[in-house]
């Protein structure tokens, strides 16, 4: 099973849940993450936290949604938004005509830079969360309907 992260600049939030569920799935899913604008670099408090939860952050970088679209683009089952407005933004037809689901997540780009570290803490907490609680459903066996509900409920997971 292949998902594709999307957010603003693909510098923190998307990354982190890249890293999680490549991390937590041990194999089973293959994830992504890209942004409209990508950022020019990740955001360090989040390589930093990774590495700190020895998560291989070495080959995580901001992409574009571009790049999976077209035919070299790697099929994608799943797309989870982390915002309503990249969501809402006109993007890409992705290869595999995945299922979209939004799964709101604030980003702590916005909080000044005192508050980020903590920010960042928390909203890895939170992604932790939701990959545990997604890959105990067993979601390869999953039909697109049944895979569509257990996305759409773990949005509110905080």
């Amino acid at each position: 099973m292949n998902i594709l992260v999307l957010s603003a600049a693909n510098a923190a939030r998307s990354l982190m849940l890249e890293a999680l569920l490549n991390d937590m799935s041990r194999g089973r899913i293959t994830a992504y993450s890209a942004a409209p604008v990508p950022a020019e670099a990740p955001h360090p408090h989040t390589l930093d936290l990774l590495r700190a939860d020895d998560i291989d952050a070495d080959d995580l970088y901001p992409k574009s949604w571009e790049e999976f679209s077209g035919p070299k683009a790697p099929e994608v089952d799943v797309a989870i938004y982390l915002d309503s407005d990249t969501a809402a933004l006109k993007h890409p037809t992705f290869a595999g005509g995945p299922i979209e689901v939004t799964w709101p997540i604030d980003d702590v780009k916005a909080l000044d830079e005192g508050a980020q570290p903590q920010a960042i803490a928390a909203t890895y907490a939170t992604l932790q969360k939701r990959v545990s609680a997604f890959l105990k459903h067993g979601p390869e066996t999953l039909d697109q309907g049944e895979l569509k509900q257990v996305l759409k409920r773990l949005a509110k997971v905080v």
